[in-house]
């Protein structure tokens, strides 16, 4: 665990911190602690943004693409519980389906994925480890039922958080990224 988080350039962990409102429960501990109990991550806010830096820049980089999907209304439709999840360590979801069928087999997934563990596939459980972040711009009533089983981070204003790096926008903000 301290290996992967020793992964992470010093400039990101400090981007992590600050790009949240509660800098004592940041990114970079949720990532940390992977292997841990919480399963989902919960971003709320500046969407847009939060999704590049963390999904794009720090976990698809720290993590093998492969072992990162994100949840498409396609695959919530035609694909199973195993073929979502098989071979993969973070699961993103980055909206809430407006379908009703769609929002109840999402909830399912995501109760096998934290309360069970599990899925079952041709009538044998099978364990999982995945893990989930959902970036959203607002809470949404969906997750009412996992709040208590969710880390749940409020995304600073984007002016906010590159105010407390010192840097004046977004493309300066990417470019010492990139470093």
């Amino acid at each position: 665990k301290n290996k992967l988080h020793s992964q992470i350039p010093s400039f990101t962990r400090k981007l992590l911190s600050n790009l949240t409102q509660c800098n004592s429960d940041s990114i970079s501990f949720w990532i940390k602690d992977i292997g841990g109990t919480d399963t989902i991550l919960l971003l709320v806010g500046n969407q847009t943004v939060t999704e590049d830096i963390v999904i794009n820049k720090v976990i698809k980089q720290l993590f093998n693409t492969g072992i990162v999907v994100t949840l498409t209304d396609d695959m919530l439709q035609k694909e199973s519980f195993e073929n979502i999840v098989r071979g993969k360590l973070i699961l993103h979801i980055d909206h809430i389906p407006a379908d009703e069928k769609d929002r109840e087999k999402l909830q399912a997934l995501l109760v096998s994925i934290v309360i069970h563990r599990s899925f079952l596939s041709d009538e044998r459980t099978i364990p999982t480890q995945i893990k989930v972040i959902v970036t959203i711009d607002e809470v949404d009533s969906f997750f009412k039922n996992f709040m208590e089983l969710t880390t749940t981070l409020f995304i600073n204003k984007e002016e906010d958080f590159l105010s407390k790096l010192g840097i004046s926008n977004l493309i300066l903000l990417y470019k010492e990224i990139e470093k």
